[in-house]
């Protein structure tokens, strides 16, 4: 597993050829996604250690080290940036993130701009051999490498097109013909993608990714901004495509199924671990795996397969375990028989179109599509995605990318056990060497004692005790792999019989890790090895000590096991327990008490009183997960609880800037749902939304929407302000509907309105009435509400409601249980009145 992180990624809208972006020099595009990623992440530019970008036609304005030249180009990066360029073709800039990884991996720089860029109406595609051959300098192509091919080439004459050279039309041609592909196929493939592009532009999907530049044509108009792709073609459909006459007699390929030329630039800001402390940025996603392949040079196009093979070969992944896959549209014939080789689903396969619709800007094309599969997986909550790229002489580049949060510990699970049965092995042997029986074994009194069972499997486990096996739990159940959290399981069931001589602290692990397992095979014998944990548990009540009890107590109260949880909960209760307790125990028991209804409160409240002069040796950790629990414990504040809040917000005002983002934005949840609108509350709540104006990119969505609805406790400009700010931060981060849907809650609760809050509810409006069938039922009645308490236009919410009630009347649900029907009728009439 690969531990680099793209922190960002952006790309500019792509510019069909002598279109909006035509009068731009390729630096200039390249410096101005750099510019972004800078910008957005609040860099300083000379914290980036080396530009790499890829270019394919180096000639001309594209010559000179594009790399070195978008920095010097660059508003942002300063000169003592250094820069260089790539060139493996249309994988150029795939392969600059992949050199990027490699860099910051081995530690030789922490952070690094990766991207490409290629201006096709300045520099067209093939000037650099075009103008070498007029210059006198001769051709890529030698006569060995003519020699060695001559056979093979003449497949081309079958097309009629020249058998002399390599070309990437009649390699697209072979490529359909070896995998049975048909002009049927390629015609409906080029006609989904421009439906998928014009889809997911109405649907504002690409609005998080693209950075606006002004239109520069090369006449030298100017007419506002360049905000969308202008390949995408409205209308397109199977039969318009089928009209068209092939490329070439006897192939299937046609302009419609062949990428368009474009203008355009991407870039990907990467970091390593030490990095991303260094700088204090949030990861977008992680590299899980890298390759590259090369195959038959006159076919040319058909690495992608070997490529990604070899990827998922080394990430241990199967192509089913990816939530999607680009694969650039070169021609419809690649990706179609990429799909076909690896059985891919077609549903996950460029599901916001690809290069027959939004363009193919050579050296810019791997950073462009790499920025849409982020966005895509982040809007989808997937776990894997796929990016893969055929380039000219038959190779390819393959990369599949990760959620950050998905930690996997297949690798580390795998090397523990190894080494399990490594200790099994040798400790085997030495007892029979040595003669012992299992009733010897079972006389060593140290609190690491092998287990005695008496079934055949023991001699197995034999010289391995719980603290041995503990660890080894935590990681097969994080993995939730179902033979290893099985084989484990066994084990430790087979290590009961030395229960009576774990000390406390292998006991509390040992409950710590059981009660981790969450696989429905296996949850019946973790259920039976926790009954036994429980029994020895609870027969030491008295002995344990507070930490213990709290360890145990918040684990019993996530798996419900209520019968240990209350005899926590009574000896916590306990004032001279209390007292020994440090704050971060407190802080964990408090969580603990919002799983375990009975007794919380009166925990609650005992606990508030012992900590409340305590409260300055709380952290922000503490005090965040503290006024969490509380608020959720209660619904009406005892005065106790409540001088315990106020005492802990009055700290964590002073500190805003020393708290995660996590943090704040917990205690803001708490600040709204205990309603504290006091003076340290008023104050808090200030200090956070002047904090959060300049560093919204640090929290989650549901962080945002708890600073929205702590914010609506507040009067004047500053909420409105920060309102319009989360409105903006909401639309490049492309939130999720039920994000969205809280954020407008949190607009209309307001009580506030300004023309770019209003802008922003007409605008989520019109987008969830395009997209009124995936939207979630709850969902898509919170923001109808939302929406008619904001204020937007009646004709918007009037296309809304139709919307939503053409989408609730097909799911047969409005009647039924969980939809509140009051939103509903509200959004109703009020569509009504226009």
């Amino acid at each position: 597993m690969l531990r680099e992180i793209q922190i960002g990624v952006r790309r500019l809208a792509g510019g069909k050829r002598n279109g909006k972006l035509s009068g731009y020099q390729p630096a200039e595009l390249g410096a101005a996604v750099c510019d972004a990623l800078v910008e957005r992440q609040r860099l300083a530019g000379q914290e980036v250690e080396d530009v790499i970008f890829g270019c394919v036609s180096q000639v001309g304005a594209q010559s000179a080290n594009l790399g070195r030249n978008v920095v010097l180009s660059s508003r942002l990066l300063p000169e003592s940036v250094p820069g260089t360029t790539v060139d493996r073709q249309c994988g150029s800039s795939q392969q600059a993130i992949h050199f990027a990884a490699q860099a910051v991996m081995s530690g030789v720089h922490d952070c690094c701009i990766a991207g490409g860029a290629e201006a096709m109406s300045l520099v067209p595609i093939g000037a650099s051999v075009i103008d070498g051959v007029k210059a006198g300098h001769g051709l890529p192509m030698t006569e060995a490498i003519g020699e060695k091919y001559q056979e093979k080439l003449k497949a081309f004459e079958e097309f009629q097109m020249s058998s002399s050279a390599f070309s990437q039309f009649g390699g697209a041609e072979l490529l359909a013909k070896k995998h049975g592909i048909t002009r049927e196929d390629t015609d409906k493939f080029a006609a989904i993608s421009q439906q998928r592009a014009l889809a997911s532009t109405q649907a504002g999907k690409f609005k998080g990714e693209i950075v606006p530049v002004p239109v520069k044509r090369k006449e030298g108009q100017s007419e506002g901004m360049h905000t969308e792709d202008e390949g995408i073609r409205p209308g397109v459909t199977q039969e318009s495509v089928a009209k068209l006459k092939a490329m070439f007699p006897n192939g299937v390929l046609t302009p419609a199924s062949s990428s368009q030329i474009c203008d355009g630039a991407a870039a990907v800001l990467i970091c390593n671990e030490r990095g991303l402390q260094k700088l204090g940025l949030k990861p977008m996603a992680r590299i899980h795996a890298m390759a590259l392949a090369a195959s038959d040079p006159v076919v040319m196009l058909e690495a992608p397969i070997p490529a990604s093979q070899k990827a998922l070969e080394k990430a241990n992944l199967k192509i089913s375990d990816m939530d999607i896959y680009e694969v650039n549209e070169a021609f419809a014939s690649v990706p179609l028989a990429w799909r076909k080789a690896l059985n891919a689903d077609f549903e996950k396969l460029n599901v916001n179109g690809g290069a027959m619709a939004l363009g193919h800007p050579l050296g810019g094309t791997g950073a462009k599509l790499m920025t849409t599969l982020l966005h895509e997986l982040r809007r989808r909550k997937g776990r894997f995605g796929l990016l893969a790229i055929c380039e000219g002489g038959g190779t390819a580049n393959a990369t599949i990318a990760r959620h950050p949060r998905l930690f996997l510990v297949c690798e580390v699970f795998s090397l523990a056990g190894k080494s399990l049965k490594q200790v099994e092995s040798g400790r085997s042997e030495t007892t029979a060497a040595d003669g012992k029986s299992q009733d010897a074994l079972s006389e060593e009194k140290d609190s690491d004692a092998p287990c005695t069972g008496s079934d055949s499997g023991s001699s197995q486990v034999r010289g391995l005790g719980i603290r041995d096996l503990v660890p080894i739990l935590c990681l097969a159940a994080k993995q939730d792999s179902e033979p290893e959290l099985t084989r484990v399981l066994w084990k430790f069931q087979a290590c009961l019989g030395s229960l009576s001589r774990c000390s406390n602290n292998d006991l509390a692990s040992s409950l710590w890790a059981v009660s981790s397992v969450s696989s429905g095979a296996c949850s019946a014998m973790a259920l039976q090895i926790a009954e036994e944990l429980l029994s020895c548990a609870l027969a030491r009540m008295p002995q344990l000590q507070p930490q213990h009890v709290v360890s145990t107590a918040a684990r019993c109260c996530r798996r419900r096991w209520a019968r240990l949880a209350a005899r926590c909960a009574a000896r916590l209760q306990r004032r001279r327990v209390l007292r020994q307790l440090w704050p971060p125990a407190l802080a964990k028991a408090l969580w603990a008490a919002t799983r375990c209804p009975e007794g919380a409160a009166d925990f609650a409240r005992n606990a508030a009183e012992v900590f409340r002069p305590r409260i300055h040796s709380f952290d922000a950790s503490e005090v965040s997960l503290s006024l969490w629990s509380l608020a959720k414990i209660f619904t009406k504040l005892p005065p106790a609880v409540l001088d315990f809040a106020y005492a802990a917000l009055a700290l964590a005002k002073t500190q805003v800037r020393e708290f995660s983002a996590e943090a704040l934005a917990d205690i803001a949840f708490a600040v709204h749902s205990m309603k504290l609108s006091g003076e340290d509350g008023q104050a808090f709540v200030t200090s956070v939304a002047i904090f959060g104006e300049d560093h919204l990119h640090l929290f989650s969505p549901q962080g945002v929407t708890s600073l929205c609805n702590a914010v609506t406790l507040l009067d004047g400009h500053l909420k409105q302000l920060f309102l319009e700010k989360v409105a903006v931060h909401a639309e490049e981060q492309c939130y999720g509907w039920q994000e969205l849907a809280q954020v407008l809650s949190a607009i209309g609760h307001a009580g506030t309105s300004s023309p770019k809050l209003l802008d922003f509810a007409e605008d989520i409006t019109l987008r969830s009435a395009a997209c009124s069938v995936e939207i979630p039922t709850q969902t898509l009645l919170s923001i109808g509400f939302a929406v008619a308490k904001i204020g937007v236009k009646p004709q918007s919410a009037g296309k809304l409601a139709a919307a939503a009630g053409t989408a609730l009347r097909q799911r047969g649900r409005l009647m039924l249980f969980g939809i509140d029907r009051r939103q509903w009728m509200k959004l109703r009439s009020y569509a009504r009145t226009g």
